[in-house]
């Protein structure tokens, strides 16, 4: 035990979480937990994430109003205490100790990059005390989207990310020294009848969300351009103000040429440089 506990203690954050989601023996996740308090401790971070995600108001009101979705996230928020004899009620705790040590990575390293904080990290505990599902689904995978960048793949993770005009993205991760904005879909899909055999995946859904990302993108495009042209004629009109527009198309078809030699080396995707183009 002292042996694991001196591996244990120089387990980079990351990965401890991982750790913890796949071990099975329960001397060696008590081990853990105790590592990560100690952990969280001298980083200034909550000692139970997860708890402090989701509040003693929040667990009272889902237990006052059960709904079947509410009372599966108590149970999964409480599993805890001996291994049942009956081998079922046995599998099913340490499934829900699964699940609820994957909860705690994912909020562990959301508070650890910031999402927390500030009004966007007011706005994301709301969702996660919220009664709704989509709420709750849609916090809990920001939180897995950051574990994953961050704690999988390496990469700095930071929730302070401006996006266009006022708004805020989810998150951003620093990749190649280039800050990539990063904006999580949890779809819901109904799941398969208990039995059956299933095998699928959520590509449709997702390609339905990004569509609709995209088309809500290209209407506040055309709006602000439209409001644009209204607040030069108005400063026109009003103010005698003067506006230049400048052409760039000789500057376009001088340059053609050279682009059109970056996009056969695959330096420019020829889409990336059509939708330039195209701009006013």
């Amino acid at each position: 035990m002292g042996r694991e506990q001196q591996h244990l203690g120089a387990m980079p954050a990351e990965f401890a979480g991982m750790w913890l989601y796949t071990c099975s023996r329960r001397h060696r996740i008590e081990v853990m937990q105790g590592a990560s308090t100690f952990r969280r401790k001298l980083m200034g971070l909550p000692a139970n994430p997860l708890l402090t995600a989701i509040p003693h108001d929040a667990r009272d009101s889902w237990r006052s109003r059960p709904t079947p979705e509410l009372v599966r996230r108590l149970e999964i928020l409480c599993a805890s205490g001996p291994r049942p004899a009956e081998r079922v009620q046995a599998v099913r705790l340490m499934y829900d100790r699964a699940v609820r040590a994957a909860w705690e990575t994912y909020v562990f390293c959301a508070f650890a990059c910031g999402l927390f904080e500030g009004q966007r990290g007011k706005e994301l505990r709301g969702r996660f005390g919220s009664r709704s599902d989509d709420d709750f689904r849609s916090a809990m995978a920001e939180c897995q989207a950051c574990w994953f960048l961050a704690g999988r793949l390496g990469f700095p993770v930071s929730g302070k990310a401006p996006g266009r005009g006022n708004k805020m993205l989810d998150m951003k991760a620093v990749i190649d020294d280039q800050d990539v904005g990063v904006e999580v879909k949890a779809p819901y899909r109904e799941p398969p009848p208990a039995g059956q055999a299933w095998s699928d995946h959520d590509g449709e859904a997702l390609a339905q969300c990004l569509d609709a990302a995209n088309k809500a993108t290209a209407a506040y495009r055309a709006t602000t351009y439209e409001r644009a042209e209204k607040d030069i004629e108005w400063m026109i009109e009003n103010h005698n103000a003067v506006f230049i527009r400048i052409n760039t198309s000789a500057f376009r078809d001088r340059m053609k040429g050279y682009y059109e030699t970056l996009i056969k080396e695959g330096k420019v995707k020829r889409e990336v440089y059509d939708a330039v183009n195209a701009m006013r």
